[in-house]
Parts: structure tokens; sequence; C-alpha cells
């Protein structure tokens, strides 16, 4: 394909609905759309095989490692290609030109009451797109060259639909070549949207703060830092900074257990990722690759071919969400006598405007404005509760490392290779709780996710001029909280405080959530010293909650009573318990 976009013709899009029915009238059949030719690939460097399994689970073999990623872009264009281009508009802020700019209902709970530019606006000065290319260029020649590959695959793939793709294209607008930068967009977008959780989280908690005061708030936050709260509020009355896009926030948990906990004297590792954006048909792109350095096999990301989670034959890891605190509000304060200048702890510093055109699909082009400062962006409306302008700030990643040091771990053999490619994913974008097993019998929680150094928590909204406020960089991965073989003969993380005695440099207990589901996993894991396959299944569908029980029966003790005096509401609620 050229660099041009192309826009399907009314021709094509009749194309699309013609194939679409097709496939609908004969049902599904398992093969790959564009079909797996040599014609259809990308040239390939050397010898490669690859082979669909009963599952649809594709295994790829190759002499040349680029190979792999080669033949990757296309399998993931041609049975998902609509997500990987999802993900790179969303990412870029360009959702309008590729959509348009409808006006979603107030009671949609992903954009409630928004329109599409607003999303862009929101992502055009997180600068995604210039971000990746910068780290692309940047990155070391292998990861480079993986992921020129990469390209090329998904380009040869939508070379060979010719232009009939998938049916929703017939509403979309121009399709344009994949770019080699486009995976580190991608990764950063799904970053982004894990990210949103504890950004609402913090931003709940001011809203809280300044409409209820901080003496209410305690009761609804005890759990908070409230020994370094910065000022008290005063109720007020006024709206609240908003994000335009909410994600249902679901539950991932890994854990592994000792030589000392398993029955065939061996680790074991289990994982279960959830992803609250887009999780049908699943986030996750199953696949196995085999090349002269590595053998590999897991849930790769889409449009970033990386295995979050997956084993090769000498480590096993897995992933779930940190809740990580990348994010930080600061009160800009305007000088008097000319507001593009703002307070610092060294004087004054420069707020910059910027303005851009915005193109939208069959519609009215927008015009997106925004302000930045060292302490973050300023968008339009975001104020303090007394109206003191806000600037968010998010922490920065380098997406080419990140891509390089995965490349890295699926080579890794020991625990020492292991854990320096983590040094190297810990400057992306994502943070997660990384739980690994050796096959010799080491296990490990080490989150990774640059964390912003800080002379106190992330949570309360402070003064840019405030010198307890400010970053001093982020901390090393050596000095990322984590447990190692720990005495108890177990590691797991369910998206909570995995460390209750270590975690201040990670987040706070506001950002992330409750621990019952931990500390539900630890207990069942502490239980036994001969788990095997069947517990960990066990495990893994327990819906049960340690305080689960305990409430029912207190709440039985109140109904039991009511019913026996012929209130029929508690007699319902009474057989439901």
């Amino acid at each position: 394909m050229s660099d041009a976009h192309h826009p399907p013709s009314s021709t094509r899009r009749l194309a699309i609905l013609l194939r679409t029915l097709r496939v609908l009238l004969r049902g599904p059949r398992p093969q790959t759309f564009p079909h797996l030719t040599r014609e259809h690939l990308p040239p390939m460097r050397g010898r490669i095989e690859i082979i669909r399994d009963a599952r649809g689970i594709p295994h790829i073999y190759a002499q040349e490692e680029p190979d792999l990623y080669a033949a990757l872009g296309f399998l993931q264009a041609a049975d998902r290609f609509l997500l990987l281009d999802t993900l790179r508009h969303l990412g870029a802020g360009r959702l309008c030109e590729w959509i348009g700019n409808p006006a979603m209902p107030k009671s949609s709970e992903i954009f409630p009451g928004r329109r599409l530019s607003d999303l862009d606006g929101f992502l055009r000065p997180l600068d995604f797109e210039a971000q990746s290319e910068r780290d692309y260029l940047a990155a070391p020649a292998r990861a480079k060259d993986c992921l020129a590959a990469f390209a090329l695959g998904v380009n040869a793939a939508l070379s060979a639909l010719e232009g009939v793709y998938a049916p929703e294209y017939v509403l979309l607008g121009a399709v344009r070549p994949w770019r080699a930068s486009d995976a580190l967009v991608a990764a950063r977008t799904c970053a982004f949207c894990v990210a949103l959780a504890p950004l609402d989280n913090e931003l709940t908690f001011d809203a809280v703060r300044g409409r209820l005061g901080d003496e209410r708030a305690r009761h609804l936050f005890p759990d908070a830092p409230w020994a370094d709260v910065p000022s008290s509020y005063r109720t007020m009355e006024g709206p609240e900074p908003e994000p335009p896009l909410h994600l249902a926030g679901t539950g991932s948990n890994n854990w592994a257990v000792s030589a000392a906990r398993s029955e065939s004297g061996a680790p074991i590792f289990a994982n279960d990722p959830h992803v609250p954006f887009l999780p049908l048909p699943t986030f996750w792109y199953h696949a196995h690759l085999e090349c002269p350095s590595y053998r590999i096999q897991g849930g790769l990301m889409l449009g970033c071919p990386i295995f979050g989670y997956g084993h090769n034959g000498h480590l096993a890891w897995g992933i779930t969400t940190a809740y990580r605190d990348a994010w930080d509000l600061y009160r800009i304060h305007r000088t008097a006598d000319d507001p593009s200048r703002y307070r610092t702890v060294v004087g004054t510093g420069q707020i910059t405007h910027h303005r851009e055109g915005h193109k939208v699909r069959l519609g009215k082009d927008v015009q997106l404005s925004w302000e930045s400062c060292e302490h973050g962006i300023l968008y339009p409306g975001w104020k303090h509760h007394d109206g003191v302008d806000l600037a968010l700030r998010y922490a920065t990643s380098d997406a080419g490392r990140f891509f390089d040091g995965y490349l890295q771990l699926a080579a890794a053999k020991c625990v020492d290779d292991h854990r320096a490619a983590l040094e190297l994913i810990n400057d992306g974008p994502f943070d997660f709780n990384h739980v690994y097993a050796h096959k010799d019998g080491h296990i490990a929680w080490e989150p990774y996710g640059r964390l912003p150094k800080r002379a106190r928590d992330g949570l309360f909204v402070r003064d840019a001029h405030d010198p307890t406020a400010q970053w001093d960089g982020f901390l090393p991965f050596s000095q990322n909280p984590k447990m190692i073989n720990p005495e108890r003969g177990f590691v797991a993380s369910a998206n909570s405080i995995t460390d209750p005695e270590n975690y201040q440099a990670l987040t706070t207990r506001v950002h992330a959530e409750s621990r019952y589901r931990q500390t539900r996993i630890e207990s069942q894991l502490a239980a036994s010293t001969k788990h095997n396959v069947d517990t960990f299944k066990d495990l893994q569908s327990d819906i049960a909650t340690d305080y689960s029980l305990p409430v029912r029966d207190a709440m039985l003790s109140l109904l039991e009573p009511q019913s026996g005096h012929g209130d029929d509401v508690a007699k319902r609620a009474l057989h439901v318990l």
C-alpha cells in the first residue's frame, strides 16, 4: 500500500456488504481471510511456516525473528484490523476524521453526553502519535526491525483485502497504511485506557472533598493519606473536572506458588487478565512463536506485538493492573500582570496556548484548543473549586524501550535476564503487577511502570509553587516495590494493594481497588501445601468473598423477625439470601 488514505468506494462498500451477507448465510467457516498464501504475505527473509490449530490459534515458525512479526502483523490485520485501527485513531485523537462527531446520549456509560471531538480534544494534547514516532526512531535496531516487519505484515493483509474490509467500514472513513510507530501508539492507547481508573478515583476523591468538606470526606475515604492533606476545603458547589471517557473496571488476578506449596515440587503459575477496553471477542491475541532465539506462547497485545502474559519454556509470567498513581493535578496560579505566566517554585513559568484545526468526517471541522506548562496540560474549563486553573500531568514513557524489553523477555532463560528485560519494560507506558515463576523455583511479584518521585503522595491536589509537590524524576526500577521468593511461598496480585507495608511509592489506597480479592486469593493459597492444576482451576473460578457470609448472616438476623410479622418484602429477601 502507498502512504495515501484509501476510502472505500461505493463499489467496495457494496462488496463489503455482499461478503458480509455471504458469511451470514453460509455460517462460520474456519479460514483466514485474506487467505494465507505466498502471494498475500509480505516478502520473508527466510523459511517460515504458519499453522492454525483446532482453536484457530496460529503457530508461527521462522528462521529469522523479523519474519515472526511480519506474519503476526498479517494475521492480526486479517483477524482483528478493526480493533487495531480503533486503537491508533483513539490514541492519536483522530476519531472525528475516521467516524464523525456524533453526540452521545447522556445515558451512555462510556461517553456520557459527549461528542467524539471531546475525546479527541482530551487525547491530542497527550501527543501520543508524535511521541511514538520519536520512540520508534530512537529504538534499538532489533526493535525497529521487528516493528517495521509487523507493519509490512499488516499492510500486506490490507492490500490483499483489496478494499473489502470488515463490515463496519461501510460506515467508517479512509483506511491508511499501518506505520511501524502505530504499534507504539496502540500500546500507549491501551495503557491510557487502563490508567483512566486511578485518574477517575483521584478526581472523585477531590470532588467529594470540595462538595462535602474534609471532615465528612474522611469518613468516606478513611484510608487516604490524611496526614499530608495540604489544606482543608470549605464546601463549594460547581462543576468538577471530568475526563470524557469512562471505562468500567474489571478484576484481573495472578499468582504463583513455590515448590514448597506445590504437589509436584515445582512452582505453579496462573494468570487471569481482564481488559475493560474492547473486550470482545477478546482483547488478547493468542499465538505461539518460534525462532532460533526463543519459543514463546501466550497472549499478545493487539497492535503492539508483545506478550503481556505467556511462557517460553523457562519462565511464565502474567499481569494485572497495578493502579499506579501516574497522574497529578496542580493548581495553577497565574500572575496578575501576565496570564501567560504562573507561579512556580523558582519564580514564574510559561503557559503556552495551543490551537489546531480538527477534521470531522461528514461534518463541520472543529477547533481544538488547550494550554500547557511544565506542570502539565490545562484543558478548557478544568478549574478547581475556588476557580483556580488546574493542570493535569501524566507520567512520560519510552515505548521503544518497552518493546525492546519485551523482545528480551521472550528470549530470557534465567531470572537475571528476565529482570534485566523488566528494567527496560519499566520505562514504557503501562503500570502492571508482573508476577512470574522460573522452572527452577524462583517466584516473584515485580510491578513495572515509571513511578514519579514525590516528597509526598500524589493524591491531593497541590499548588504548582508548592516545593513538596514537585516530581524529582522517576524511581529506578530496582527501587520499585517487589516481593521475591517470600517465605510464605506464594505471590499474588489483584488490582489492589499487593504489599500493605511498602506500597506508598506505587499508589495510594484511594487509587487502587479494595483488597477483598487480594486477601481471598492469599487465604486460599496459604491454606494448602499441595497445590496443583485442579486447586488453581478452583481458585480461578471462585466467586466468593471472605466478608460475604458474615454480611449475609447479619442481614438474615435483621430480616427474620420482620418476615415473621408478615412483611412480604422481608420474606422475599430472606428467600433470596
